[in-house]
């Protein structure tokens, strides 16, 4: 009994300080049925559909330059058309970054977590006329230019929204993370018309593990222990 006991006490203990990959936060869009747009960054439909228990996910916002809207019947976020979004076959990334043309979400851990991360996913497309490249950021590295995670060119192509980007986030500067700000930034667009000129995205996950902090994970351990002398 009393080795079947000290079994249950390590498997807590390796419980409270090793996490497995799991999904932290999901934003998916779901707008199906509505009969309107919805243009609210307070909006239910910017709201993550699914958080960890032990995570904060905040709601979807949108740089100065981004007009953003969740379609009816489409459930995808979607920058609007004809706004003033880098033109061109030349990139602009600074200048995409000064007109504040991204989309943007920040999850936190909740008291007693950090945040151990392992990658985001999501699908990214366009119409005809639409931007062609992003760029991924997040708050530990910076906006900047030369910050950026990733700078995918030619990624977004017309009418893909089925194109599944992952980036990842394994390395040590994602671990023991409080809260962490994503961002989504758009170049390069076609041009600006008002017609068919749309940059979408959908299904943005972030993936990887809420820790417990030291002192949670012992007064986890300590419980544990205290319930293992009970029974003997």
């Amino acid at each position: 009994m009393f080795k079947t006991q000290n079994l249950m006490l390590g498997a807590l203990l390796v419980g409270a300080s090793v996490g497995h990959s799991a999904v932290l936060a999901s934003y998916e869009f779901d707008n199906t049925g509505s009969t309107n747009d919805s243009e609210s960054a307070n909006s239910a439909w910017f709201a993550a559909t699914t958080v960890d228990p032990n995570v904060v996910g905040g709601g979807f916002t949108s740089g100065s330059g981004v007009d953003p809207l969740v379609i009816a019947n489409t459930d995808v976020l979607f920058a609007a058309e004809g706004q003033g979004m880098s033109d061109g076959t030349t990139a602009d990334l600074a200048g995409a970054i000064v007109d504040g043309d991204y989309f943007g979400v920040t999850i936190a851990a909740a008291p007693g977590y950090t945040l151990d991360l392992d990658n985001v996913t999501f699908n990214v497309g366009r119409a005809n006329n639409g931007t062609r490249d992003y760029a991924f950021f997040t708050s530990v590295g910076g906006f900047s230019v030369g910050d950026q995670v990733v700078y995918a060119e030619n990624a977004i192509t017309a009418d893909s929204i089925n194109s599944t980007q992952t980036i990842d986030l394994s390395g040590a500067s994602y671990e023991g993370l409080t809260s962490i700000e994503f961002r989504i930034v758009f170049d390069r667009r076609v041009n600006n018309s008002g017609y068919s000129s749309a940059t979408f995205i959908d299904n943005f996950t972030v993936n990887g593990a809420a820790i417990p902090e030291p002192s949670s994970a012992a007064l986890l351990c300590l419980g544990a222990f205290a319930l293992v002398r009970r029974r003997r």
